[in-house]
């Protein structure tokens, strides 16, 4: 209590100032509309910055989730579209149809590159989201790569710009067919090879997955052509192919799960034997 008297005799001065303050600013307010509308207009529109301003923070920090809902979304929509012609992107109109028995895992690209001799490509998805060894990954622009490994909740493997990688290909509007390899070069190009030298290649032609590929879908976009050569001597071109996917700037892309590749195994298997 002795300290309580001794603190309000220090600060009397101040504490009566502050006082009569808010008695004076009280009568102003309680008298005149227009002081007090105008501290109620101030008082709103500091509330509602800080409200908005949060919101926005809020917004941003959650745009991750929004990206992975929309991917869960698009790869549903892909599985209702089989069979249809789709657009997946404006910009390159490339039209193609899917068969109905494959389905599409959506996936994060976590680690990437694009500069080495061979390049590797890893996702956040693995076996616990159905990811198996050996499916191959496309975006929605066109092929990808293949998975080689697979953990529970991630997956890896080698992407186009890998000196392993090869892929049966063709000539859209040709329907000839041939392999697509890179030649470890520039990252944006591929080559397309065993391309007949009678065939009337042009550039320009769009170039995607052939038939002989199973676990592409036929028809997924690759590319297109941008130059080729028949060397002297030589029965096959050497085609120059602009691969449609930016590999230095993969996101999000699709695993693909063939459910009939099995059953095809199994009697090639058969076969063999």
């Amino acid at each position: 209590m002795r300290n309580l008297f001794v603190l309000l005799l220090r600060y009397h001065a101040l504490i009566l100032f502050i006082g009569l303050e808010v008695i004076s600013l009280s009568l102003v307010f309680s008298k005149n509309s227009f002081q007090r509308s105008a501290i109620l207009n101030a008082t709103q529109e500091v509330v509602g910055y800080a409200q908005n301003t949060f919101f926005e923070v809020d917004k941003f920090l959650s745009l991750g989730k929004v990206n992975d809902s929309l991917a869960n979304e698009i790869a549903q929509l892909k599985a209702q579209l089989q069979g249809f012609e789709e657009t997946p992107d404006s910009a390159v109109k490339i039209q193609y149809t899917i068969p109905a028995y494959y389905e599409f895992i959506p996936a994060k690209v976590i680690g990437n590159s694009s500069h080495q001799r061979n390049n590797y490509i890893t996702l956040d998805a693995g076996a616990y989201d159905g990811v198996e060894k050996n499916m191959a990954v496309v975006s929605s622009k066109g092929v990808v790569g293949i998975l080689k490994g697979v953990s529970g909740s991630f997956s890896s493997g080698i992407s186009v710009l890998h000196s392993d990688f090869a892929v049966g290909a063709r000539i859209k509007d040709l329907n000839e067919n041939g392999t697509l390899v890179w030649d470890g070069e520039n990252p944006e190009y591929a080559i397309l090879t065993d391309i007949p030298g009678h065939v009337n290649v042009q550039a320009n032609q769009e170039v995607e997955v052939n038939a002989f590929s199973f676990i592409f879908p036929e028809g997924t976009p690759i590319g297109r052509v941008v130059d080729y050569e028949l060397d002297a001597g030589k029965a096959f071109y050497k085609i120059r192919v602009k691969l449609h996917d930016n590999f230095r700037n993969l996101n999000y892309v699709y695993v693909v799960k063939n459910l009939k590749i099995d059953e095809k195994n199994q009697l090639e298997s058969k076969i063999k034997d």
